[in-house]
Formats: structure tokens, sequence, C-alpha cells
């Protein structure tokens, strides 16, 4: 618990005095984040005030910067999905040094999309699966990136004192609460829980998805922003969802492409509404 913490500087001190070492030993900083995290290379800048603390330092990363607001709506997943966002998990490259963290979320927007929204190809895959395997219409895709969360019956009580950790210390740097709102605000029911598990973004081992719902939304209960990290991002989640074009598509989605059975039933009634549209004309067209 966080209130039960040893300061890490006691820790290092008993650590020197102990036993013979060699010289080239392990630091007691080293040797704690191989034990957290094993082979991992972490960057730690500031000095640690105890292990609740040291854990923080494994999620969010040093390039995150909080707003002076707080996200006050976001669309949940399901509905983002359903507008042609791309959710995606994010794969670590051989090149990067370090492994990009938890916190690390970000919108991957082409280019032609900002001047021509109605080339967003994600609705259109969306509804014609079968047109995945097209790596053009795959590029023309509004994708969110975000690392994989994995979540076991401990993730729970490794949070809340995370959490209550920054409400204490870091409150203009609460950046593992500001992801858990964020999540919240995504997750609202079981469907969008089985959407980012589908997609490789969330892994547990709680049995079901509507167990992850609940336990993301109890940890968003109760918690008191005073700035986001995330503003920005909510802000082009929530114009992506408003944009006409998405939006529309996004109900045509809704009412007749929900499952394949109304997808095909509405593809069979395209057909036979030209097919009868073609033969009243043909009189008129072909009269000779």
């Amino acid at each position: 618990l966080l209130e039960n913490q040893l300061p890490f500087f006691i820790l290092e001190q008993l650590y020197h005095h102990i036993g013979v070492f060699p010289e080239d030993r392990s630091s007691f900083l080293e040797l704690a984040c191989k034990y957290f995290c094993g082979e991992k290379k972490f960057s730690i800048e500031n000095k640690v005030k105890h292990f609740t603390d040291l854990q923080r330092y494994f999620f969010y990363s040093p390039k995150l910067k909080s707003s002076n607001n707080i996200i006050a709506q976001l669309y949940s997943a399901t509905k983002l999905d359903t507008a042609g966002l791309n959710f995606k998990k994010w794969k670590e490259e051989p090149s990067e040094v370090e492994e990009r963290r938890l916190l690390d979320i970000q919108i991957e927007n082409p280019d032609p999309l900002k001047i021509f929204p109605c080339f967003n190809c994600s609705s259109l895959l969306h509804c014609l699966p079968c047109l995945k395997c097209f790596w053009c219409l795959k590029r023309m895709q509004t994708s969110l990136v975000i690392p994989p969360f994995e979540i076991n019956h401990g993730t729970e009580h490794i949070f809340r004192n995370i959490m209550a950790l920054e409400q204490c210390h870091y409150p203009k740097e609460a950046y593992i609460c500001n992801y858990i709102v964020l999540l919240d605000f995504l997750i609202n029911t079981r469907d969008d829980a089985e959407l980012l598990v589908d997609k490789k973004i969330i892994v547990h081992s709680l049995g079901s998805n509507k167990e992850v719902a609940k336990m993301v939304n109890k940890l968003g209960k109760e918690i008191l922003e005073k700035n986001s990290c995330y503003l920005q991002l909510a802000k082009n989640l929530n114009e992506h969802y408003e944009n006409w074009w998405n939006k529309n598509i996004a109900s045509l989605k809704t009412v007749y492409f929900r499952d394949i059975w109304r997808g095909s039933a509405t593809f069979v009634g395209i057909i036979v509404l030209l097919v009868t549209v073609g033969n009243f004309l043909r009189p008129f067209v072909f009269h000779k």
C-alpha cells in the first residue's frame, strides 16, 4: 500500500551496507527496474520516492505534457469504431532503443484525409471487410495507436495506489489518472471492452470482458482532475466522430450493416432496386 512504502534512499543505503559485492555490480535502481519489468529499458531522470513511485515511471513517458483543462466529453470506443476510426495496437520496431510506454497514445491521420475527409476508407472497410486485402485502402484509415494494456487480478490494486500517489504528490502531472479517465470514456459497456480486446489493445485474465469494463469504470470514479495530457487527443477524436461524413456513415453502418446478415440483406435489396429501376426504364430507353 502507498502508506506503507519505505523511502527509496533507505533501501539504497541498506543495499550498500550488506555483504561484499564486486565493483561493477548493478545499482539498486537497476536491480529494482529489472525485478519489476524484466529486461525492458527505462530512463528515469527524477529521484524516485519509493517502489510505488518507481512503478509510476514505468508507465508514463517524459514527453507527456498536461494542458490547463480536462476532458469534458468523449465518445465511446464502439461509436468511434462505427464512425471509421481504426483502433490499432502499437507494435515495437526493432530499431527503437526504449520501449514505447503505456501512456503513449497517438492518432495516425493520413494527410489526404485532412483535406478530403470523404476519402476515409475506414467506414467502407467496416461495411465490406473483404476489401481489407487492398493495402492502399488500409493506408487511408485514421488510426488510434495504443500500446497494449495487460490486465490481471493485481492491476486494480497497483493502479489504485499509483493514482492515490498522483492525487497527493503529482496533482498537476497525474498522467496515470488521465489515462484511466480516457479509458473510462472509451469503455462504457462490455461491447467497448470487447472491441479493444479483439484489437489486442487490452490483454486480460479476468474471465470476461464485462469484468474489464467494470474494473475500468470503478477506477475512473471520484478522480479529481485538474488538467489532462489527452485533451487535444480527445478533441481530435470528437471532431472525427462529429464530421458530417463519418457521422452519416456511422448511422448507415448501424442501421443497415450492423452484422453480416443485415449487410447481405441491404446489398441484395440494392440489387433488386437497381434491377427494378432498370426494368422500368427499359421500354423508354430501348423503345425502338
